[in-house]
């Protein structure tokens, strides 16, 4: 009788064979891990953030010769450095897997490096499956972007594979290519980081026109590669946790900023002298009245609240103001007030500014002479602010964290400094660049701007005005410019409100330059993102001195709501929406973002019963998704198929609705306000897209 080998059956000894392999590889991916963090972290930032599949879009519509050949060398420097610090990662471990499997070193690290090629190729095609298939029929295959990606896509699939091929040990020794020296490969990287640091750090509009955004985005991931890997391979023959040690360094010197030890480069950019007197509510609302005492009838008080929503919301905003404004100037005549949230701020602050420029004759000669205010305004918001601020952020922003002392400029500013120069091309004057109430002439401080960040601190709201607010504002609100005691441009009184979380920095807000910290201004989206409440508080106040005026005044409230996620369609669903991480680990975050959205809900319903018990006027101008299905991205950059897409959904129909309900009606023939004798069932302003007319202008 035969007895079984000790080794057991063949079945058994190919099982843990395999078994063994899958270790050894795993071990292989942790000790490569930094390089597999990286490559992972890019496609998904590239094929799952909205904001940067739009930018690839932009990428292929705009086609550009250099932006393709950026991004093609870009993406095989990426691949060329996680293929290289993969090897030298394998080889600082002594793992057992590669004595057994003397091929699994060198096929990991080839496999990495081809993994670069594929996650922006799959990026790539991701951002061309988002190009709505009736968008590529009626603006063209070439037009729309999505051709173009999809080559791309080949390209460097193609790409992925000669790489494989042309790392193969048997090809570099018949091409005597032998081993790509470290020394080569830090060389080069050093010196792309340092043109990277130089021109952001000194010129990050200039910086962005040579390269958009994912180029920037991919050689900034080599030289985290290469930085990392090279860090933890001297520190490991060294026995010393370098990239441990280099992390508490800047979590200490940034405990040392919020102590107030050292300077930061995130504060505030406030101006010299001292802080301007202003109007209140009160004195402004007089002369409002003043100003129109020689008309007959009612006196149209125009409110606006535009919401948050990134670029989107900004071009929206200017869509819906710039095109009423030019149907109907006695309209924008007659607006007294505008409360803007993040990209609605950016939006609202521009419509007002324009407004001023055509007051001063402050107009470029291409703007405002032959062209539409409208069309003005969507041409200083259509480019690029994303690039800059990415820039800024991943090379000279970064290298600050680990610097004492103030060297570069944040982020913020970068963006802030693009929209002005944006501004400043299609308008021809710096009034983003000068002081902020430099707009307002003293006798005429409308449209009164309510810009909304959120305190910190509180909680609560910090609003940015050219009216001085005092107790105007509810028990959370609070003046953030008499709390600063000074005065900022235009475009940092915007970047108070518009503050993405983590892509731009929380403001430090001081009261004197070297005073300690007092509060920082996050984003006004995080108290809530309509802007709805500072608007209510507006109107108690309006309502207060009404009785004051020789004529009836009739409130007439435009709510302008970027953001397609917000209102009763998520209260009404059935089902709760999936997340791909567990909810007990992402709930919390979840529920605070909600319980911002609901906040804003509930603030724009209070707000539309109010007027409506006023016998005013209440519109809901809501952007919700397009005939194609598709929504624009939330960022600072625009594709021009997104721009397409907002514009689409803005009708003259809608304009002339609001004028004629309004007062203001251009058209022959008026058309009758929608639900004009009932009381509007306030749910469906959260199902519908477009526009709704809600009051009796029997009142």
């Amino acid at each position: 009788m035969m007895t079984q080998s000790k080794s057991g059956s063949p079945t058994l000894r190919r099982a843990r064979g395999l078994y063994g392999l899958a270790f050894d590889a795993l071990a292989a991916m942790f000790a490569a891990r930094i390089v597999v963090a990286v490559v992972a972290a890019v496609w998904i930032g590239l094929a799952a953030i909205p904001q940067a599949v739009d930018s690839l879009i932009t990428l292929a519509q705009e086609n550009r010769p250099w932006a393709w050949a950026g991004l093609m060398g870009s993406t095989t420097w990426l691949a060329i450095n996680a293929w290289f610090w993969s090897r030298v990662a394998l080889s600082a471990y002594r793992l057992p897997g590669i004595g057994r499997h003397p091929w699994l070193s060198e096929t990991m690290s080839r496999g990495i490096g081809a993994a670069a090629f594929l996650a922006v190729a799959n990026a790539l095609l991701r951002a061309a499956a988002a190009v709505p298939a009736d968008m590529t029929k009626t603006m063209g295959a070439d037009t729309s972007g999505a051709a173009p990606l999809r080559k791309a896509a080949f390209v460097l699939v193609l790409a992925g594979l000669a790489f494989i091929a042309a790392t193969a040990p048997t090809v570099r020794h018949r091409l005597r290519m032998g081993r790509l020296p470290a020394r080569l490969v830090l060389a080069v990287t050093l010196a792309i980081a340092v043109l990277g640091m130089g021109l952001y750090g000194s010129s990050p509009l200039f910086a962005a026109r040579l390269l958009p955004p994912a180029p920037t985005i991919l050689f900034a991931a080599a030289g985290l590669i290469c930085g990392g890997v090279a860090l933890a391979r001297f520190g490991a023959q060294r026995h010393v946790p370098l990239l441990a040690m280099l992390l508490a360094g800047t979590v200490a010197l940034a405990l040392l900023r919020d102590w107030n030890v050292l300077a930061d480069n995130h504060d505030l950019q406030r101006l010299p002298g001292p802080a301007r007197g202003r109007s209140d509510i009160s004195e402004a609302f007089d002369q409002f009245l003043a100003a129109d005492d020689g008309n007959a009838g009612d006196i149209n008080v125009v409110l606006v609240a535009a919401g948050g929503g990134g670029l989107a919301a900004a071009d929206f905003t200017s869509i819906v103001l710039g095109d009423l404004a030019d149907a109907s100037p006695a309209f924008a005549r007659h607006i007294f007030a505008i409360s803007g949230v993040s990209g609605g701020a950016l939006g609202a602050t521009e419509f007002v500014l324009a407004l001023k420029s055509m007051e001063a004759h402050r107009t470029h000669r291409r703007c405002l002479q032959g062209d539409t205010l409208r069309a003005c305004l969507q041409h200083a918001l259509a480019a690029d602010f994303l690039g800059p601020a990415t820039g800024v952020m991943l090379y000279s922003d970064l290298l600050q964290r680990f610097l004492p002392p103030v060297v570069f400029p944040d982020r913020e500013a970068a963006i802030e400094t693009a929209w002005a120069a944006s501004w400043q091309n299609t308008f021809g004057n710096d009034l983003l660049r000068a002081p902020f109430l430099d707009a307002w002439p003293a006798k005429r401080p409308w449209p009164a701007l309510f810009l909304n960040g959120t305190s910190a601190r509180t909680g609560g709201r910090l609003a940015t005005s050219n009216l001085k607010l005092g107790n105007s504002l509810s028990a959370d609100g609070i003046d953030l410019l008499t709390m600063l005691d000074g005065e900022l441009t235009a475009s940092s009184a915007i970047g108070t409100s518009s503050r993405f979380p983590y892509f731009s920095p929380l403001g430090a807000i001081r009261r004197t330059p070297s005073a300690p910290i007092a509060d920082w201004v996050a984003d006004g989206g995080y108290f809530e993102s309509l802007g709805a409440t500072t608007l209510l508080d507006v109107l108690d106040e309006l309502v207060r001195l009404a009785p004051t005026a020789k004529r009836h005044v009739r409130f007439v409230v435009i709510e302008i709501i970027s953001d397609p996620s917000v209102g009763r369609a998520s209260i009404d669903s059935t089902e709760p929406k999936r997340l791909w991480l567990p909810r007990g680990l992402v709930g919390p975050g979840a529920v605070l973002l909600h319980s911002r959205d609901a906040r804003g809900a509930y603030a724009a319903e209070a707000l539309a019963r109010r007027v409506l018990a006023l016998h005013g006027i209440y519109v809901p101008v809501r952007l919700g998704q397009s005939p194609t299905g598709a929504t624009a991205p939330l960022g600072w950059s625009l594709s021009p198929l997104a721009r397409r897409l907002i514009d689409a959904q803005w009708s003259p129909a809608c304009r002339e609705m609001i004028l004629n309900a309004a007062g203001f009606s251009t058209s022959v023939q008026a058309l009758r306000p929608t639900n004009v004798d009932t009381v509007l069932e306030l749910g469906t302003m959260w199902r519908t897209q477009g526009c709704q007319v809600v009051g009796d202008p029997r009142h």
